[in-house]
C-alpha cells in the first residue's frame, strides 16, 4: 500500500514520523513543476516519434502561460502552489 500526502511544511513532524513514513521534501522553488511534466512526457510510450517533442513545446508554450495568467488574474479560496494547481 502506498499513500501520498502533500503538505506545505514539516512543522509538527517528529524525526520518528519522518523516518518511518519515508517523507521526502521537495522544495517547489528548487525543482519547479515543469521538470515533472517533462519527465512524465519522456516516459510516455507514444507511436509517433514527433509526439514527445511536440508535447514538450506545447506544454512550455501554453501551460506555462496559463499558469502565469491563473496566478495573476484569479483569486484562490485555498492557498495553492504551482504543483497543486496542476
Amino acid at each position: 500500500m502506498r499513500l501520498l500526502f502533500e503538505i506545505s511544511h514539516l512543522k509538527y513532524a517528529t524525526p520518528a514520523t519522518v523516518s518511518r513514513a519515508g517523507i521526502l521534501y521537495i522544495n517547489e522553488t528548487d525543482v519547479g513543476w515543469l521538470s515533472f511534466i517533462l519527465s512524465w512526457i519522456d516516459q510516455l510510450e507514444l507511436q509517433s516519434a514527433i509526439a514527445k517533442p511536440t508535447l514538450n513545446v506545447l506544454v512550455q508554450r501554453y501551460v506555462t502561460a496559463t499558469a502565469q495568467w491563473t496566478r495573476k488574474n484569479l483569486k484562490y479560496v485555498i492557498p495553492m502552489t504551482d504543483f497543486g494547481t496542476w
